[in-house]
């Protein structure tokens, strides 16, 4: 048996005396106060107990650069070793480019280095890394058109993806660069089993899903997850017994969720006419088809979820569900900067083909996101059954856009009279109307979004065609695409490099986000923070004996 944890920190400990016993004249302790990115670290316990035994002995502090307010004798202590000046010259020459100023003695270190033909080269890098902008220039015209052509076949996550930064567009979908396929299990796996076992649970049940019983539900369910689970990734969760234990993880999960779905239909009037409908070629609807300029085209592909419909006095309605393995929410603000045009498009799509797929026109009725999770109750003490289930199915309400109709939202809650439902993101007066956090739209509305979704549409298709691939994520507060792109390792997006710096996108007033939908602003034009990045530089150049220069005025030099 390998030796247990007792053991192995006795012999580490061990190590660590012999370690300390082993030099004959000095011992030297050393340990960080900060990691690279500088925040704190605590020492070792090992510094405590040394610092127990020897309460006299002196700490003494080192720096990695020296003060930038010390005197000459601060700055000469680190220039001890060739490679190591050179490096701290980097620190100074970036300062000196910002301020105009640069110390004598670090402009005597320059001068070494450029009077000695061994250094020269080195020396000559380094200044031409203070000029480097990481920049990725448009595509020439032949190239975009090679590469794109002049009809533009694209999905609407694609055009997203192209809103959040053009370089990762140009990345996933110019070079078609793909991350190197690992045995484990990731979220878009997850996805796709949700997408899947809930496709058929609606295919299996039809109308008929708020008719079934919990018990008939958790069976249909384990039967479609036992069928779907061969079939994931090479049978990775057939692969271990803990990938066995996050299988049950799952179908516990969908079953649930299931449950809470048959609430949805039994409360609810609209059925589902349509289930993983596709638009585009050789899908059951055609694609919709924008102009580009110039005579190109973008021709928009999706694929939706869910269509549920229902039949009123006044004609047809339909409604979108989009099935979401995170939570998530349709913020109209992202709509104005292209962030989020998923479900707009789609109902756009669904609206445009209605009378040639359903034989009749239609209305939107709303647009949502069913969050498909396993959600934990928290609560002081214990809860009746019935209030569980009441708080586990507002931990299921949907989230999106409804009409602004009474009529409608009853039709998704007939249970509701007045106050909030506790399925849809809506609730109503006892005197009539909407609470003020409704997520609700007039018909008016509905066309002011689906144009300015096109407009967003045709001018990132436009864009695309182009050639468009700057290095340009966008920030909003915390959010930014980079935290999760992989293209990292490849456009080196660094804020503090010039020529660097993230598009900030400005909080919209509530009362100003209908105007800027109406009047179509660009979201290059909307209101945006200024960049970050170290983008001013100051005057000066430096002369030695090799004739190399610091970066000059305005960044070249």
């Amino acid at each position: 048996m390998a030796p247990g944890a007792r053991r192995r920190l006795l012999d580490e400990r061990f190590l660590i005396y012999g370690v300390l016993t082993m030099p004959s004249r000095t011992l030297w302790i050393s340990f960080a106060m900060a990691d690279e990115e500088g925040k704190a670290l605590y020492p070792s316990e090992l510094i405590r107990q040394v610092r127990t035994q020897f309460p006299k002995l002196p700490v003494l502090t080192e720096t990695g650069e020296p003060d930038a307010d010390g005197g000459a004798e601060e700055h000469l202590r680190h220039i001890r070793r060739p490679d190591r000046a050179l490096s701290l010259l980097v620190g100074q020459l970036r300062r000196f480019k910002e301020s105009g100023r640069l110390p004598d003695l670090w402009r005597d270190v320059y001068n070494w280095f450029a009077e000695r033909p061994e250094w020269r080269d080195r020396l000559a890098a380094v200044v031409s890394s203070l000029r480097y902008r990481n920049e990725a220039p448009p595509l020439l015209p032949v190239t975009a058109l090679r590469l794109y052509g002049d009809r533009l076949l694209a999905s609407v996550s694609r055009m997203e993806r192209f809103t959040a930064c053009p370089f990762q567009h140009f990345a996933a979908y110019g070079l078609k660069l793909e991350e190197r396929r690992l045995f484990r299990l990731e979220a878009p796996d997850v996805g796709q089993l949700f997408h899947a076992a809930l496709s058929r649970l609606a295919d299996t049940y039809g109308g008929r899903l708020g008719e079934a019983t919990r018990e008939e539900i958790a069976k249909t369910v384990s039967d479609i997850v036992d069928s779907l689970v061969p079939r994931l990734q090479s049978r990775i969760l057939m692969s271990s017994s803990r990938y066995g234990f996050i299988a049950r993880r799952l179908k516990q999960t969908i079953t649930r969720t299931a449950a809470a779905l048959a609430e949805h239909a039994r409360r609810g009037l609209f059925a589902p006419v349509g289930l993983e409908i596709a638009f585009g070629p050789g899908g059951k609807l055609p694609p919709l088809v924008l102009p580009a300029g110039s005579g190109r085209s973008v021709e928009v592909i999706g694929r939706i979820d869910r269509v549920d419909a229902a039949e009123t006095e006044d004609g047809l309605l339909l409604r979108i569900i989009d099935y979401k393995s995170s939570a998530q929410a349709l913020r109209l603000e992202d709509v104005v900067f292209g962030l989020t045009l998923q479900l707009l498009t789609y109902m756009d799509a669904l609206l445009t083909h209605a009378p040639a797929w359903l034989g009749k026109p239609a209305d939107p009725a709303g647009v949502l996101y069913f969050h498909v999770h396993d959600p934990l109750i928290s609560a002081y003490a214990p809860l009746p059954g019935e209030e569980v289930r009441r708080q586990t199915l507002r931990r299921y309400k949907t989230r999106g856009l409804l009409s602004a109709d009474e009529r409608i939202i009853r039709m998704m809650d007939r249970e509701l009279e007045t106050g909030r439902s506790d399925l849809v993101p809506a609730g109503l007066k006892k005197d009539g109307g909407f609470y003020s956090d409704s997520a609700v739209v007039t018909r008016e509305e509905w066309n002011v979004l689906r144009g300015a979704v096109r407009r967003t549409i045709e001018r990132i298709g436009s864009r695309i065609l182009d050639g468009e691939v700057a290095i340009a994520p966008y920030r909003q507060g915390n959010r930014t695409p980079c935290a999760f792109c992989p293209y990292k390792p490849v456009c080196h997006f660094d804020p503090l490099i010039e020529g660097n710096g993230y598009k900030r996108i400005a909080r919209i007033p509530k009362e100003r986000i209908w105007d800027l939908l109406r009047e179509g602003t660009d979201a290059e034009k909307a209101p945006v923070g200024p960049s970050v990045s170290d983008g001013a530089a100051a005057g000066g150049a430096l002369a030695g004996g090799g004739g190399n220069g610091v970066v000059e005025s305005g960044g070249e030099g």
